[in-house]
């Protein structure tokens, strides 16, 4: 019964049954709206909330769901301690325009009987898949039930987990479902960490330590880009990891975006992905991110001075990446180099440094990409902060700004410019 509906704090009707989940989807759809559905095991951060908000730039009604799937546990994994608290994750739902929130028992997704199992195949059977033989098969259950039951027109999926969010796709294909599959950015902290409801779990230590993970991968997303080998751009990344202190490391590679192909051992010339799953502590964390190819680096090259920053020149053997949010990151090159004054040379790190930005270690007379905003940082915290574009060495820069870097100082872009 419609009436039966459970209501929050903030007037967001809570239905567990199908029959009740069904009666108000198609109460939505006679009025001409169309339906969204964000499925979740709860424990809801930003990340949850904005695939509601991207389900609502699709759908005039959403609905999510909660229930916490043993199918998609192995054994020895934290079923058990997954945080739960349907209060709190109803309450965020509706303070981001959720309309509806299904939170099924356990009898209404796995009555007693239940047989079935829905497997897909292929894009299933590797990283996560080998890592976790049960796991697909269990999401691939549950999401492919909570689509039949709820008979949307969208569900919103987050890209943090990407293998499944391709697991679901295919699913859906295979099997003629009506909906529109969606994938959704992945949200991340002021550190770049993504959010995940297991974070939580980590002490202050790991947090800190886990933070550093997206660092790699753009670093080795930047490289892929930029023409690095696969085989090298992997190596570098799992020495990077290391340099950084995360030891267990179950895989960081780079894949097709479509199909989770394996990729190399040369470069990328097809669009890809790098992912990987680490565990901080007794955490296990994944994260990935794509690799951008240049449509046609001529254009690139012939860019006007308005238009994005190059790279700075770099001497030969060296690569300066520049990545996500325009930050950059030296990749390869003579370790140690350093340029002289007036010398658009180049000195680098090879391994990703603590704190939000990953920064070259530079002296004066370091190249400036044309129009790059800069910051200067002593020992990770910020001293100097130009905005203005510039075009020149930094000796140049410096003697036209009067900022001051000492030597060893770190430079990196900041933000990309307007």
């Amino acid at each position: 019964m419609l009436d039966a509906a459970l209501m929050t704090p903030f007037q967001l009707p809570i239905v567990r049954t199908v029959a009740e989940l069904r009666a108000r989807v198609r109460g939505w759809r006679a009025e001409g709206e169309r339906v969204g559905l964000v499925p979740t095991m709860g424990a809801l951060h930003e990340g949850h909330l904005s695939l509601v908000r991207r389900a609502k730039e699709s759908a005039g009604r959403v609905a999510a769901s909660i229930f916490v799937n043993p199918a998609q546990f192995a054994p020895g994994e934290d079923f058990a301690a997954y945080p739960r608290d349907e209060t709190r994750d109803a309450e965020l739902l509706a303070s981001v325009g959720c309309d509806l929130l299904y939170a099924p028992p356990t009898q209404a997704i796995y009555p007693e009987g239940f047989a079935t199992t829905v497997t897909v195949s292929g894009v299933s059977s590797d990283l996560e898949g080998a890592a976790r033989p049960t796991h697909f098969a269990g999401v691939a259950t549950v999401v492919a039930k909570l689509l039949i039951q709820a008979e949307p027109d969208i569900a919103v999926f987050g890209e943090k987990d990407y293998q499944q969010l391709l697991v679901i796709r295919r699913m859906a294909r295979d099997l003629d479902l009506p909906v529109e599959i969606v994938g959704a950015p992945t949200l991340r902290e002021q550190d770049g960490l993504a959010r995940s409801s297991r974070n939580a779990y980590l002490s202050e230590d790991e947090r800190t330590l886990a933070g550093r993970l997206n660092l790699v991968l753009a670093a080795m997303a930047g490289a892929l880009s930029a023409g690095v080998a696969v085989e090298e751009a992997e190596a570098a990344a799992r020495q990077g990891l290391k340099d950084i202190g995360i030891k267990d490391v179950d895989y960081v590679e780079a894949r097709g975006a479509e199909d989770l192909r394996r990729l190399g051992p040369g470069p990328v010339h097809a669009p890809a992905r790098v992912l990987a799953a680490i565990r901080v502590g007794r955490t296990r964390l994944i994260d990935n991110m794509a690799v951008q190819l240049d449509e046609d680096e001529d254009e690139d090259e012939d860019e006007d001075e308005d238009g994005d920053c190059g790279l700075p020149v770099a001497r030969e053997g060296s690569r300066l990446i520049v990545f996500e949010a325009g930050q950059a990151f030296a990749f390869g090159g003579a370790e140690g180099a350093a340029g002289t004054e007036g010398d658009r040379g180049d000195g680098v790190v090879r391994s990703p440094m603590p704190g939000r930005i990953v920064a070259v270690q530079v002296t004066a007379g370091q190249a400036v990409a044309r129009g790059a905003p800069l910051v200067t940082l002593e020992a990770m915290k910020m001293e100097h902060v130009m905005a203005a574009p510039f075009d020149g060495t930094v000796a140049e820069l410096l003697a036209e700004t009067g900022a001051q870097v000492s030597e060893g100082a770190v430079l990196a872009r900041l933000d990309k410019p307007a």
